[in-house]
């Protein structure tokens, strides 16, 4: 058999050197992998500097964008906070209201000021309705309250927002304050901008009162209290505090009298109970931050003030908070920093002749203190050498006994 090369072939099939493609020895090595660039930012854009250039365009762009959206953000932000306040300030707060009215009751109490927009419901505690959403307690309370499935054991009033379409019928129905809506009296109030109608000259606390007590239950208790000296319309108001979620008190809340005599005489008053319990009655104190006791509008300096004084009190007395926090302030006034002790030599020279004062005075205190100890007597030579002598004469017999017992081994032998 004949042996033909891999070139042999080609050249007996008659193909030409030319075409034959490459040779045989490049068919077997390794293929080099191209190299791919990065396509430049745009077509006909070849040059470094050119490509540098046109990208900081671009994020010249990006970032003109960008600010333009937020520029946009924030003014549709503005735009949507200046309609909530301008509807704020066309809105009353109206609280103490029976839970059996609905919407067209209160709009149309409320129509004789001025054209109501809106009306809205809330503070309702309800006894609870299955929904498909598990976990949506805002739903559950629309559906709860729509249905009438309402806990009146809890809370037998709600609140309401209602808000007119022009800012002066907010202040005609203002005048609606402690009127009679169904059987209870209600509490209006602005919803901005609006001062403490609670006078604390006028106002007393009430502690210690049953979490399911009425607002309308302690209004009739003191008018039946008060009203012989001081007539039937001596409560003007009456404020229960409420724990947000579960609408129940918290077992205290505010009343508002006539007069600073109706405030002496209750507090006169041997025991108010409610429930089985009897009420802490006692002066308000510093509770409010707008009104003083005159019910003048105080200044932004004193209310500021009286802002950070708000957690200090409780009731008339003042808590241990405040003296501790005026005694550290007057610390850190008499004592220097740190970098001052350094700078200042007359501290420094004061501080030195303190310390060798303290120092004189801990010695003389020391040889006081040795001068009034016993002095112990110390041991005479003689006893000393008694036992010394004591001791030899252990060792010695010690000794003899030794001897004796070798000797007797030895007869033994």
């Amino acid at each position: 058999m004949t042996a033909y090369n891999v070139g042999d072939v080609a050249s007996l099939l008659g193909a030409s050197s030319e075409t034959a493609g490459p040779p045989s020895s490049d068919l077997f090595q390794r293929r080099k992998r191209p190299r791919y660039r990065v396509a430049p930012l745009r077509r006909g854009i070849a040059d470094s500097a050119q490509a540098s250039a046109a990208l900081e365009a671009l994020v010249e762009e990006r970032l003109k964008e960008k600010k333009a959206k937020k520029a946009k953000k924030a003014q549709v932000e503005e735009q949507q906070e200046a309609e909530t306040q301008e509807e704020k300030q066309r809105t009353i707060f109206v609280g103490n209201l029976p839970v059996s009215l609905k919407k067209r009751h209160v709009e149309r109490f409320f129509s004789r000021y001025g054209r109501v927009e809106a009306v809205r419901l809330r503070s309702m505690a309800v006894k609870g309705v299955k929904i498909d959403e598990a976990g949506n307690q805002s739903l559950m309370r629309k559906v709860a309250a729509n249905r009438g499935e309402l806990d009146t054991d809890v809370k037998k009033s709600c609140n309401a927002y209602v808000r007119y379409e022009d800012k002066e019928a907010v202040d005609k129905a203002l005048e609606a304050d402690g009127a009679e809506l169904g059987d209870r009296h209600i509490r209006v109030d602005r919803l901005q901008g609006s001062q403490a109608l609670f006078n604390a000259s006028r106002t007393l606390f009430l502690g210690s009162l049953p979490y399911t007590v009425d607002e309308e239950d302690v209004r009739h208790k003191f008018i039946e209290l008060l009203s012989a000296s001081h007539g039937g319309d001596v409560v003007q108001g009456v404020r229960l505090i409420r724990d947000k979620s579960t609408l129940l008190g918290k077992g205290f809340g505010y009343l508002l009298l006539s007069s600073k005599a109706a405030v002496a005489d209750a507090l006169r008053l041997p025991e108010v109970s409610f429930g089985g319990r009897v009420a802490r009655v006692q002066t308000c104190g510093r509770r409010f931050k707008t009104q003083n006791a005159r019910g003048d509008v105080k200044p932004e300096k004193k209310q500021k003030k009286a802002k950070r004084n708000a957690e200090s009190f409780e009731g008339a007395r003042a808590s241990e908070l405040d003296g501790a926090r005026r005694r550290l302030a007057s610390k850190k006034l008499r004592k220097p920093s740190k970098g001052q002790i350094g700078t200042n030599k007359s501290t420094s020279k004061a501080r030195k002749a303190e310390k060798a004062e303290k120092a004189e005075k801990a010695e003389k205190a020391e040889k006081v203190d040795q001068a009034r100890k016993p002095k112990l007597k110390k041991p005479s030579s003689e006893s000393s050498s008694t036992g010394k002598k004591k001791k030899k004469k252990a060792g010695s017999t010690g000794k003899l006994a030794k001897k004796q017992k070798q000797k007797q081994k030895q007869v033994e032998e």
